[in-house]
């Protein structure tokens, strides 16, 4: 969690808490599109699922992993985890809006997830705590040393 020095501040680590818990849904929602049957009906958080939709839980599962990848980075304070939390939760949103006739408590919980994440990483204190830092790597030859 630590870079520099510096520990995560608390809105980088609550976006990142509502990411691995955003991935443990998808990873249980995944593994019921797997087994539902026809015979054997699942149930995920209130639908019942009849039958398997393997390529939505493949789908699922990815942006599971990916979740959890970004939130592990963003502890991390990698600032690329910021862009990638960005486009995931865009995708997030998107996707919860084509469902939004079938399941609309569903789709506001799901929406509120994402602009919790979102707005915890606009703040002032995620900005600056991911913020690229510049590389102190070997200069090329001629280059002159950083300023500051």
């Amino acid at each position: 969690m630590k870079r520099g020095g510096g520990s995560a501040p608390g809105t980088v680590v609550a976006a990142g808490v509502l990411l691995v818990l955003k991935a443990a849904l998808g990873f249980w929602l995944a593994l019921v599109l797997f087994a539902a049957s026809r015979a054997h009906p699942r149930s995920f958080l209130g639908a019942a699922i009849h039958r398997r939709v393997r390529g939505y839980g493949v789908v699922i599962l990815l942006l599971a992993i990916a979740s959890l990848v970004i939130a592990v980075e963003l502890f991390r304070l990698r600032p690329w985890a910021r862009t990638g939390a960005f486009v995931l939760e865009g995708i997030s949103i998107a996707a919860a809006l084509t469902r939004i006739s079938a399941r609309p408590g569903q789709v506001v919980v799901s929406l509120a997830f994402s602009a919790a994440v979102i707005l915890l990483l606009l703040t002032s204190s995620a900005s600056s705590a991911l913020e690229k830092v510049p590389s102190r790597g070997p200069r090329p030859p001629g280059s002159a040393p950083p300023s500051g």
